[in-house]
């Protein structure tokens, strides 16, 4: 212990650390507070942390997630085809836009049985290049995937070789079809 004395200290010396005690901890509570909290975070609209340590796979990866195989049936289908996408690698935003919409971020009418993703990584993230199907009929889409609290989520779908008015949250239907 650094204090050896024990001499009680007098009642005026006593105040003035109860009084530096009462000016120091609340703003340093709230500075603590602040970096805990990392800031305000809008569900609205994802706050992209910038990396360099994205890389195509990482992408393809949150694409099959996406776009999973049943194995059992041999088959690729969407997450939350059934309206839960509480296990979606989505962000918040596109939960509330494909809950609000009552949509899935594919038609898939009949299940696909092929699946081919390429990825083109970004300092925020990056885009999946997905193709459910083969054929005229082929499916293809490009999945904005972002990084969000530590994590690569779906941020949006544009139909490929679209502009940004194909983005799911300006569109009210699917992306067709290709035509090759």
């Amino acid at each position: 212990m650094l204090f050896a004395t024990t001499r009680r200290p007098s009642r005026q010396s006593d105040r003035r650390g109860s009084m530096t005690r009462r000016l120091l901890v609340p703003p340093i509570g709230m500075c603590l507070l602040l970096a805990a909290c990392g800031g305000s975070a809008s569900e609205n609209s994802p706050s992209p942390t910038p990396s360099q340590t994205v890389a195509a796979a990482d992408l393809v990866a949150v694409a099959k997630l996406t776009f999973p195989l049943f194995s059992q049936f041999g088959y690729y289908a969407v997450c939350g085809m059934s309206g839960d996408t509480s296990r979606c690698p989505y962000t918040p935003r596109l939960k509330a836009r494909l809950a609000q919409a009552r949509m899935t971020l594919c038609p898939c009418p009949n299940p696909e049985f092929s699946l081919d993703v390429t990825a083109t990584p970004s300092q925020t993230g990056g885009v999946a290049h997905v193709v459910l199907g083969s054929g005229p009929q082929a499916i293809k889409v490009d999945l904005v995937i972002v990084q969000s609290g530590g994590k690569l989520l779906v941020d949006d779908e544009l139909c490929t070789g679209g502009s940004p008015s194909t983005s799911i949250y300006v569109r009210s239907s699917y992306c067709r079809p290709a035509v090759e």
